[in-house]
């Protein structure tokens, strides 16, 4: 329920972010990001699809420092391993 909940938000603030309706699609974006993190986990790669639109909309509203910040965790995110473990050097 949570992660669909979490789609449909990441949908939505997609839709208003083409719109340019940003502080709306921030609000979504920000619901979806919470509705993602309690279905799958802090670390899930899957939370990278609505953080990295929440880090657009903040960069689109001037707040390059929280949009710099959510890109880097959107990169640390995918830079993971598929099943959390630490790959060998």
């Amino acid at each position: 329920m949570l992660a669909r909940a979490g789609r449909a938000a990441t949908a939505l603030g997609t839709a208003l972010t083409e719109r340019g309706e940003h502080a709306a699609a921030e609000r979504a974006l920000r619901r979806a990001v919470r509705c993602c993190t309690a279905a799958y986990g802090p670390d899930d790669p899957r939370l990278a699809v609505p953080l990295r639109a929440l880090g657009a909309v903040c960069a689109a509203r001037g707040r390059l420092t929280e949009a710099e910040a959510l890109l880097n965790r959107v990169l640390a995110l995918l830079a993971r391993p598929p099943d959390g473990t630490e790959e060998e050097s």
